[in-house]
């Protein structure tokens, strides 16, 4: 008895799960877009599952006839595609199936497929399998007459018949020569055919008529010299080629016909030496090839045939030593890489020879002490890195050598007191950093030596008494800030020391009264404001 009710119970669940999912079922919703705002023209129409194309979708012409016409399936192709000329004839017409391919479902060509030229006689015919040519394939001149016959298996095409421009059968049962045309009628290529392949001659043409290519084929792959020519005529390559697999030498040249590019291949990797040239014949850079990887020595030239830089490959990384050069021919940098990232001792030298700076890096990060120097030999920077970020003690000096800055780093912030200088030696401001911003009480001066003025700092924000002076010493101004904003009371003097201001001040805005004196100590006015404005 209960395993009946149980039973009843299961089977009452699965209908109500059912209902719920029909009722839950989502239906396409309709689509369409247009060529014009005003949606005279329409573009395309159909139906959208989820955001993806499903079922019958139709695209037009601006003139309102069809496109296309497709059949999708949670947005991929699937079934019958037909497309249109504008002028109504048919163009193509296809099949399209789902198939899992690595576990993913993909939409490929599959079963006849047709095309028609624009005069509406058919243009070729054949099957596809799985997205690939299948089976017999006959193409047609656009006259109707036929102009080849191919055998493609899995892809692979094996001419059986063809026929040239003249309408004379150049291809019989899969030997003779095969043509093939440009859609505006020029000769795009002929290949020997032996046994339904190719093999021996081949020649293609750019469709100005002249030769674009020339070789041998050995059952279809390129094997031996192949020479290529630029659309006018001119030389562009000539490559050798085994087995359809590029081995052997390589040279390319420049429409005037200077050198570009020499090397070799083997087993279609780049090997052994490659040179590259300039349009005006000078040597651009030089270096070998493993494995179609550059490695040991490689060299840069500029365009005067100085060497712009010389150093070391492994399998596409710099390693070992470099040397760079300026256009004249004198150094300018030198230093070791490794895994193609700066590593070691550097260098860097101004034209003349003298020492720009230099210190070491470790995986490509300035690491340790470095210094750099003014062109007449003066110190400029001192200072360490640690892993690419400033730390530890730095200096900086004028030309003349006079002190520019000093003070700590602490992983590239500024950290405890700081003095910076100007070029005659007088100290411009002194004061302590926290964590990389103004901290504590500042101090700055004018060149003659003279205070300017003082101030503090929280967090790099003017948060305390400030008080300024004139060049020649007595006070100027003195005021309070709170975080940048001056607040409470600001005093200002003249140059004699009488008092000629007292003003009031709230959030960086004047605030209170306002009273300004004469050079007498007598009031001249006084004002009222309220958060910045005056208000008496």
């Amino acid at each position: 008895m209960k395993k009946s009710i149980f039973l009843l119970f299961v089977m009452m669940s699965l209908q109500l799960v059912a209902q719920e999912a029909k009722q839950a079922a989502i239906e396409p919703e309709y689509f369409e877009t247009f060529y014009d705002d005003e949606h005279k023209h329409r573009f395309s129409q159909g139906y959208l599952l989820q955001g993806k194309k499903h079922g019958e979708w139709i695209y037009y012409f601006e003139n309102g006839k069809k496109q296309e016409e497709s059949h999708f399936n949670n947005g991929l192709l699937s079934g019958n595609v037909i497309y249109w000329y504008e002028s109504g004839q048919r163009k193509a017409e296809g099949f399209f199936k789902l198939f899992y391919q690595m576990s993913r479902l993909e939409s490929l060509r599959d079963s006849t497929y047709k095309e028609w030229f624009p005069n509406g006689n058919l243009s070729q015919k054949g099957e596809y399998y799985y997205g690939v040519k299948n089976g017999i394939w006959t193409s047609y001149f656009p006259e109707g007459d036929k102009w080849r016959v191919v055998q493609y298996n899995n892809g692979k095409d094996h001419p059986a018949e063809g026929w040239n421009k003249e309408r004379e059968q150049t291809l019989i049962a899969g030997q003779g020569i095969i043509y093939d045309y440009y859609d505006n009628g020029p000769l795009k290529s002929k290949m020997a055919v032996t046994d339904s392949l190719y093999n021996g001659m081949a020649e293609y043409y750019h469709n100005n008529g002249n030769l674009e290519s020339e070789g041998s084929l050995l059952d279809g792959e390129k094997n031996g010299l192949w020479k290529y020519y630029f659309e006018g005529g001119e030389k562009w390559k000539h490559i050798e080629y085994l087995n359809g697999k590029l081995d052997g030498v390589i040279k390319t040249w420049y429409a005037n016909g200077e050198l570009n590019v020499e090397g070799k291949y083997k087993n279609n990797y780049k090997e052994g030496e490659w040179v590259w040239y300039t349009k005006e014949g000078t040597v651009e850079m030089k270096g070998s090839f493993k494995e179609s990887k550059q490695h040991d020595t490689w060299t840069y030239y500029f365009d005067n045939g100085q060497v712009e830089s010389i150093g070391e490959f492994a399998m596409d990384q710099r390693e070992g030593e470099w040397k760079m050069f300026y256009k004249i021919g004198a150094k300018w940098k030198n230093g070791t890489y490794h895994n193609d990232k700066k590593d070691g001792h550097w260098q860097t030298f101004f034209e003349d020879g003298q020492l720009l700076q230099e210190g070491d890096f470790s995986a490509g990060k300035e690491n340790g002490l470095w210094s750099a120097w003014y062109q007449n030999g003066q110190l400029k920077d001192e200072g360490t890195y640690d892993k690419g970020i400033m730390n530890g003690s730095w200096k900086g000096y004028f030309d003349n050598g006079k002190l520019n800055y000093q003070g700590e780093q602490n992983q590239g912030k500024k950290a405890g007191t700081w003095q910076y200088g100007y070029i005659n030696g007088e100290t411009r401001e002194t004061g302590s950093y926290k964590n990389g911003l103004k901290d504590g009480s500042w101090e700055y001066y004018f060149d003659s030596g003279n205070l300017d003025y003082t101030t503090s700092y929280t967090n790099g924000s003017k948060d305390g008494k400030s008080v300024y002076y004139y060049p020649h010493g007595s006070k100027m101004r003195e005021e309070t800030y709170a975080m940048d904003r001056i607040s409470g009371k600001s005093k200002m003097w003249n140059k004699t020391g009488a008092l000629i201001s007292v003003r009031n001040y709230k959030n960086g805005v004047p605030d209170g009264k306002a009273i300004n004196y004469d050079d007498k100590g007598n009031v001249l006015n006084v004002m009222t404001y309220k958060n910045g404005i005056r208000v008496d």
